[in-house]
């Protein structure tokens, strides 16, 4: 609808309420930290994840923002809302979080490799996410944030954002280009590159 937010380097944080026709800065938690990733619903729970671990959480559709204590001493990239109390974060490394209290606690979740993830697609009909990095990775999970799948696949470069277009396929971007492929080969060993 009308309400917009810019968020990126160094705290900046900006709000409009005219659908970006006028913005104001809101000052935010977090020392200047660069704000990478935020997710939330309409129920106002959102989380925001940056630089140095930082996670600040709203209860209330982003008008009080709280600053959680710091669970990884990376960047954070990216965060996904997978239900009203569970969540999961990515970074740096390979690093993946789940959370089942809304931010309270996090747990790791090995997806056995050392190299960034960037972005991630959430699958239509609660069919989980995939995650996109370094290496031509694609790490499928499911709506829990249980690891399903790991593939590496060669020459797509670094991946840094995907979309699920519809149950069958996903679409993938990175410094190659874009990529389409199959999400049912997704599920069980990788994305299908098609013409």
């Amino acid at each position: 609808g009308q309400q917009v937010v810019a968020y990126g380097s160094y705290g900046k944080f900006l709000v409009s309420s005219d659908a970006g026709e006028h913005w104001t800065a809101r000052e935010m938690p977090g020392d200047g930290a660069h704000f990478n990733g935020l997710d939330g619903g309409t129920d106002g729970r959102q989380l925001l994840v940056g630089e140095q671990g930082l996670v600040l959480r709203s209860s209330d559709g982003g008008q009080h923002w709280q600053q959680l204590p710091a669970f990884y001493n990376g960047s954070l990239f990216g965060v996904v809302r997978l239900s009203a109390s569970r969540w999961l974060a990515y970074g740096m490394r390979g690093h993946v979080y789940v959370s089942g209290d809304f931010g309270d606690s996090w747990q790791r979740i090995d997806v056995g490799s050392s190299q960034p993830i960037y972005g991630h697609a959430q699958l239509p009909e609660g069919a989980g996410l995939v995650l996109v990095g370094a290496g031509s990775r694609l790490i499928r999970l499911d709506g829990q944030g249980k690891l399903v799948a790991v593939d590496q696949r060669s020459g797509l470069g670094t991946l840094t954002s995907a979309v699920g277009l519809n149950p069958r396929h996903l679409l993938v971007a990175g410094e190659k280009g874009v990529s389409q492929g199959a999400q049912q080969r997704v599920a069980s060993t990788g994305m299908e590159q098609q013409p």
